[in-house]
């Protein structure tokens, strides 16, 4: 007994003693929270001020068409000087949209349609719509027509997963869309936007 009492008393100092030797004294400066030293904050507080370099102007000018093709943008800025110093910061609050701005943008987007607020039901009508939809789609035929482009991608083994993995993604949202449908009204009731 004494001999397994002195080997865990030893024990039990060396492990004393090898945890207070990982010790080290505490550290003389300040622990590092950031990396830039502060140049981020004297970018806010600074004003963009030349630095003698030379004032170089140029324009930039483009049109494109939205992808319906209806809306077409337009994109002239004219000679802006640049000294090649860095940009300032600028701090802004977005513009918060009152109803009269909804009201607005609603007009020209949509002008004089009527606009309805989203009560997340759907009609009878509406849910027959989406149930026929997902029924064309969750066909094998028509997954294994979409994935079509990954033939020289994929394994045939890779390729008829996805097809299954898609199948029964579709076949559960159809499943969730019949029952709703068992549920739903006839005819939703729809607000007008305010």
């Amino acid at each position: 007994m004494n001999k397994k009492k002195l080997v865990s008393a030893i024990l039990y100092v060396l492990i004393v003693v090898s945890l207070f030797s990982g010790c080290q004294a505490a550290p003389d400066t300040a622990v590092v929270v950031g990396k830039n030293d502060g140049r981020f904050e004297a970018a806010l507080n600074s004003e963009a001020t030349a630095s003698g370099a030379e004032i170089e102007a140029f324009s930039y000018s483009d049109k494109f068409t939205g992808t319906d093709g209806k809306i077409e943008f337009y994109i002239d800025v004219s000679d802006i000087e640049y000294s090649g110093n860095p940009m300032p910061v600028i701090r802004m609050t977005p513009e918060p949209i009152t109803v009269e701005k909804a009201k607005q943008i609603s007009e020209v987007l949509f002008g004089d349609a009527k606009l309805y607020e989203d009560s997340g039901e759907l009609s009878k009508s509406e849910l027959e719509d989406q149930i026929l939809y997902y029924r064309q789609i969750s066909s094998y035929d028509y997954i294994a027509h979409e994935l079509e482009g990954l033939n020289g991608e994929r394994s045939k083994d890779e390729i008829e997963a996805a097809i299954q993995s898609h199948m029964e993604a579709r076949l559960a949202i159809l499943a969730d869309l019949e029952e709703l449908y068992e549920d739903a009204p006839d005819d939703a009731e729809r607000q007008e936007c305010r």
